[in-house]
């Protein structure tokens, strides 16, 4: 997998924690279940942010 794919996949990913975590926010009654799986989202988009701030944003390419 070259960079591009792997920047493409990351794109993705964020795209899908931030949702699910967007959805986890809005539910009312918040059970251990929903703060675990808020919590790994977050870490998830943390490690997200981390790997988007070490590449090389000239090779970066962002779809919209």
């Amino acid at each position: 997998m070259d960079i591009m794919e792997q920047i493409n996949q990351a794109q993705k990913d964020y795209k899908f924690f931030s949702n699910m975590l967007k959805k986890l926010k809005k539910i009312e009654n918040k059970t251990e279940g929903n703060k675990y799986a808020m919590k790994q989202c977050e870490d998830m988009l943390s490690n997200l942010n981390q790997f988007f701030e070490d590449v090389d944003y000239t090779t970066q390419i962002t779809y919209d």
